[in-house]
């Protein structure tokens, strides 16, 4: 009998973790499968690590892992992944937005059809200001121009084969992108679409300003683009420049040069705003090396419940 791990990040999402148990544990007694969950309390405030105790000391199958504060999704994901022993494990939301009804596939897919990955990926994005829409998709255009890997309408909803886990936590860098990561390890995948269903309890954990800079960082780690931009920005400046010293010459020469302070100043603040750029650029670059080198671990554990 194959053993299946699920990994379930979660932050403040007290009444939805009973709910997430009680559905897998009626989808997964429909197949022969040997179950264990996993929660990973990401530093919540409210009353989640109390519902992970009464679930773990109720059902042997229910682990609990509980970080010292709020470390973010990624390190609780892996967490969880470095815990798990079971032959395959799967990542998914304690929102419920992830359908467990499509559970049973994928395990098909990985039993019976060979995939070592099976993703779920929206079909439609869940209902979101158009701002907000514009801006992540915006995001993912970028990032998929960057990096060179298709991460269009992507989710953490993963099954995981234990190959690709152990080459996922083989992997050096402190700063993680679980899903950009997948991509890179480069197994056979399949794509199942989904529909995200709508949130019965609490509200997303993730404001906008987060996101921008969990945006930020993933660029930064997939792409050496921002650094290269730099370059393609001097040699724009320094056709501008060649050329407004062509036009300025020519003017001389016929005698129509005039007092150009408007034109100075213009040219002073591109320059300005160019090296701006870059140094902002190389000193995103230069934090991320940083904080590689300091070797800080990626969490810390706090409580964990009994197997």
């Amino acid at each position: 009998m194959k053993q299946i791990q699920f990994i379930i990040p979660l932050l403040n999402e007290a009444k939805n973790i009973p709910l997430i148990y009680d559905a897998i544990r009626r989808e997964i007694t429909k197949n022969n499968i040997d179950i264990r969950i996993t929660y990973i309390d990401d530093g919540s405030i409210d009353e989640s690590w109390d519902q992970i105790c009464q679930l773990s000391a109720s059902d042997i199958r229910v682990k609990g892992i509980r970080f010292s504060r709020n470390f973010g999704k990624e390190y609780a994901i892996e967490a969880g992944l470095r815990q798990s022993k079971a032959d395959a494990a799967i990542v998914l939301d304690a929102d419920l937005q992830h359908p467990i009804a499509l559970i049973p596939e994928m395990i098909e897919a990985w039993l019976n059809e060979g995939f070592k990955v099976v993703s779920g990926i929206k079909s439609q994005r869940q209902k979101e200001s158009v701002f907000r829409s514009v801006v992540s998709s915006s995001y993912y255009y970028i990032f998929n121009r960057m990096s060179g890997l298709q991460l269009q309408q992507m989710t953490d909803f993963k099954l995981l084969d234990k190959e690709v886990i152990e080459s996922y936590l083989a992997l050096p860098e402190g700063s993680r992108f679980f899903r950009g990561l997948i991509a890179w390890l480069g197994y056979k995948e399949k794509l199942i679409e989904f529909s995200p269903l709508d949130r019965l309890h609490g509200e997303t954990a993730w404001s906008f300003r987060q996101l921008v800079n969990y945006a930020k960082g993933t660029l930064i780690s997939f792409s050496y683009v921002p650094l290269k931009l730099i370059s393609f920005m001097s040699f724009a400046m320094f056709l501008f420049a060649l050329l407004l010293g062509l036009q300025s010459i020519y003017n001389k020469l016929l005698g129509n040069a005039e007092e150009g302070f408007t034109t100075v100043l213009i040219t002073q603040l591109i320059i300005g705003c160019a090296i701006m750029y870059g140094l902002s650029n190389i000193g995103t670059y230069i934090a991320k090396i940083y904080d590689e080198l300091k070797s800080r671990p990626h969490y810390i554990i706090s409580e964990e419940t009994r197997e």
